[in-house]
């Protein structure tokens, strides 16, 4: 009997000695991993939860309108709408009575001219007609949406040091502001983000993103903004619901800084100081960043080098007399529309601004 109990003894001592080394050994994980395991469990099930729900309005049908109370395009703004609510962004309050914001919700409720028509995102293949994105009656796009849009923009443009009316024009006539449209050329989200923008963001990331990631900026070293090779083919990766607005206008607005850096070397080196045109050589700058943004860089420039060895800036007589001349280089190249671009952006914010009395854009 004793033998008996003292086995027993033995058993129950080294029994429960295992446990506790097994408790110890679970207590101490690498560090690297001891963040990752707490995080990991709730971040997986969230972005289940979030796939399942987004599969539940993948499938929409045509022609689809904001006016049914519980129809997919209201479920998908709700989704949205609940993203956007968990961006760090200024003060929603008073952000909503700023310009901006006046400026954007504003723009959301304008319709988009789209000939071809849009699609909307998660799957961009259902078609949207015009009509089906003019809110004006049942605005499907709330203010929480309308903040982040403004406090996305804000901050993109003020950490890469662009003009923000300028930014916010191009962005106005792209999209209307509109976060999850993507035409029939696969360009997505607010900028109207193609891949060919994308990859040249990538392949200049640290001269355009990295130098700029610090103080209030370094929220641009998040790794969620990045796009990468496998997503950047596929349109609606481009807009990335997860991650809330911040990828597309970040992208977007890098591109534009992109191009301001590869034009504006071109333009003050051309326009000589004794020129008509010194004084209007940001005019000149603008006009070709945006037929760049909308037509690419590669055509803009190749017609505006053929311009600058066909004329000498100080035989140009002011602005207006640039872009008629150079309009018609633009012209002969039959598959772009770059040549209409900067008209129609200065009509479409004529138009806002006049509507607003806010001058939202120039």
């Amino acid at each position: 009997m004793k033998t008996l109990l003292l086995l027993f003894t033995v058993f129950l001592f080294s029994t429960c000695n295992s446990e506790e080394k097994k408790e110890v050994k679970t207590k101490k994980p690498n560090l690297g991993e001891e963040s990752d395991s707490e995080l990991e469990p709730e971040t997986t099930n969230y972005e289940n939860e979030l796939d399942e729900e987004l599969s539940e309005v993948d499938s929409l049908p045509q022609n689809l309108s904001c006016s049914e109370e519980e129809g997919p395009i209201r479920k998908l703004y709700q989704l949205y709408s609940r993203e956007a609510k968990k961006i760090e962004f200024f003060d929603s309050q008073s952000l909503m009575q700023t310009d901006l914001a006046q400026c954007v919700k504003a723009s959301l409720q304008m319709p988009i001219n789209a000939p071809n028509g849009y699609y909307m995102c998660p799957n961009s293949r259902t078609m949207l007609s015009d009509v089906s994105l003019n809110f004006n009656d049942r605005p499907c796009v709330d203010d929480s949406i309308v903040v982040a849009i403004s406090s996305e923009l804000k901050k993109a443009t003020s950490c890469l040091g662009l003009n923000l009316k300028f930014v916010y024009s191009i962005f106005h006539t792209e999209s209307r502001f509109q976060p999850l449209i993507t035409s029939y050329t696969y360009a997505a989200g607010v900028g109207q983000l193609t891949k060919w923008p994308v990859r040249e963001v990538n392949n200049n990331w640290e001269q355009l993103i990295e130098d700029k990631a610090y103080g209030d900026c370094s929220y641009l070293n998040d790794e969620k903004i990045k796009i990468s090779p496998e997503e950047d083919t596929y349109s609606c990766s481009r807009i990335a619901l997860k991650s809330g607005l911040r990828k597309n206008i970040v992208y977007s607005t890098a591109y534009i800084l992109r191009l301001y850096r590869m034009i504006k070397p071109k333009v003050e080196t051309w326009i000589s100081s004794d020129s008509n045109l010194y004084s209007q050589k940001n005019l000149v700058l603008r006009y070709l960043i945006r037929a760049s943004y909308n037509g690419g860089p590669t055509m803009v420039l190749n017609y505006f080098n053929q311009f600058v060895t066909d004329f000498r800036s100080d035989n140009i007589i002011d602005y207006d007399d640039f872009t008629d001349r150079f309009t018609d280089y633009l012209r002969s190249d039959s598959n772009r529309e770059a040549y209409r671009y900067n008209d129609k952006i200065q009509n479409d914010i004529s138009v806002l601004n006049h509507q607003t009395q806010i001058q939202c854009g120039v």
